[in-house]
């Protein structure tokens, strides 16, 4: 018969008391890296789980966090998921995972189902755009609106600036000598979409650019559709092509490549990525990096902070992403 490891196992694992083991699983009090460390490896070896139940009629307080997202195929998404649940888990709070498939009618039964979990918080990145359509269908608990901005939303929101790296993207792009470009974009109604968008035809007007110079194909992330546009782009001369989220630049490197297409020399990419080179062909893309680690850490810390009560609108710090030129760019053609 399996006995489920308890608080005074981990403390006797960790070789410290059960109230240090308390002040590390709660964040209620100071302790040393070295002892946390002892104390996370402990749970994490004796596969530790708090019982939630008790523990929420003793407090008061839900340790159950809602997060909604659009699309978990988008590695963006997936990757801020992953490392939000880590934080939760240190902290003694379970994550409760829904997505919407950019569907609003979806959507609002995902958000009934959170209701009904009792959740103490929500993460919301919604696919709704404004929130007098969404308010009646909300959960009553403390709700953290990311990445996608609810016009008309109360509360705090945290996002990232993507505006100043995309014009640069497309001044560099125009200045290489391209002038006929590619764009795939997100959902029209989405505020990430008219940010980006904005930025673009900003950058192309800029340069003194007719603004039919650039071919905007509306996506959904899903992968055909986004092979699709990409084929119907390059068929339309673009010789330079912006992915604007990370599961559009996949699918182009996969039409890409399956049509023979060298990246950085027959076409130049630009796709929206977080700042690494341990990706495929991250060398040969003109990158957006995004501040993946900065936006998962604040994004779990002030989702935990709002439902402990500690704070009711987090001070969420203004993030933004930057333009990297791929290895060895200069002018293509």
């Amino acid at each position: 018969m399996y006995l489920a490891a308890t608080i005074i196992d981990v403390a006797r694992y960790a070789g410290v008391s059960t109230a240090t083991v308390s002040h590390v699983i709660n964040n209620t009090r100071k302790v040393s890296p070295q002892t946390r460390e002892r104390v996370l490896e402990a749970i994490r070896a004796l596969d530790y789980r708090q019982n939630l139940s008790a523990k929420q009629l003793k407090t008061g307080t839900k340790y159950t966090v809602g997060f909604v997202v659009p699309d978990i195929t988008n590695l963006f998404y997936a990757t801020i998921i992953e490392r939000v649940e880590t934080l939760c888990a240190q902290s003694g709070f379970s994550l409760l995972l829904v997505t919407t498939s950019e569907n609003p009618e979806r959507e609002i039964r995902q958000l009934h189902t959170l209701a009904s979990q009792q959740v103490g918080g929500l993460i919301l990145a919604s696919t709704i755009e404004r929130y007098d359509e969404l308010c009646g269908d909300l959960p009553d608990v403390p709700i953290l609106y990311f990445d996608r901005r609810v016009q008309g939303a109360p509360g705090p929101y945290l996002g990232m600036s993507t505006y100043q790296a995309y014009y640069d993207a497309i001044r560099d792009i125009i200045r290489r000598g391209h002038r006929r470009l590619g764009y795939l974009a997100g959902l029209n109604r989405l505020s990430t979409t008219q940010e980006r968008l904005n930025a673009t035809r900003t950058a192309i007007a800029d340069s003194g650019l007719d603004p039919d110079c650039c071919e905007v194909c509306y996506c959904n992330s899903v992968m055909e559709e986004t092979i699709r546009s990409t084929r119907h782009l390059l068929e339309s001369g673009c010789t330079a092509i912006v992915a604007s989220n990370r599961s559009m630049m996949m699918s182009a490197i996969c039409c890409l490549c399956g049509m023979n297409i060298t990246i950085g020399q027959d076409v130049e990419l630009i796709g929206t990525t977080e700042c690494s080179l341990a990706l495929p062909f991250a060398d040969r893309i003109n990158r957006i990096s995004q501040p993946v680690d900065a936006l998962s850490n604040v994004l779990g810390r002030s989702i935990i902070s709002m439902i402990s009560g500690d704070v009711a609108s987090p001070e969420i710090p203004l993030l933004k992403a930057r333009y990297i030129p791929r290895l060895g760019a200069e002018k293509t053609v």
